[in-house]
């Protein structure tokens, strides 16, 4: 897969839409990553949901670049809801606690009403 097939951003109406696709596991997916969401975090609009439903593996460096951005996001009034997260990937982020940091959601809906209250 190459590797702008990876991340794709939609524009709604109040938030961006970011869905995964396939593995981050080296340098060149987690920065690419990185540098989408970051093209995001200054804007009026930066509030965004991660959709993971189509995420194979996701590595502890990607796993870092999420905490790094939410900590961003949070420092210009924004958040990050993550939603569809894979039993595996959700087992991970229980065991290493990050998923008491970021903000998680089952499903679209309940993100969306995450967002509005936030």
């Amino acid at each position: 897969m190459n590797i702008n097939e990876r991340v794709h951003i939609e524009e709604r109406d109040n938030y961006y839409y970011v869905k995964l696709f396939g593995k981050f596991v080296g340098e060149d997916e987690t920065d690419f990553f990185e540098k989408k969401l970051d093209s995001i975090v200054k804007l009026t609009k930066n509030k965004i949901i991660v959709d993971f439903a189509e995420v194979t593996y996701f590595s502890s460096i990607a796993i870092g670049i999420l905490l790094k951005m939410d900590d961003r996001f949070t420092k210009f009034n924004g958040s990050i809801v993550l939603i569809n997260i894979p039993d595996v990937i959700s087992h991970i982020l229980g065991i290493t606690k990050v998923s008491r940091i970021l903000n998680i959601a089952r499903n679209l809906e309940e993100a969306e009403d995450l967002i509005q209250r936030n």
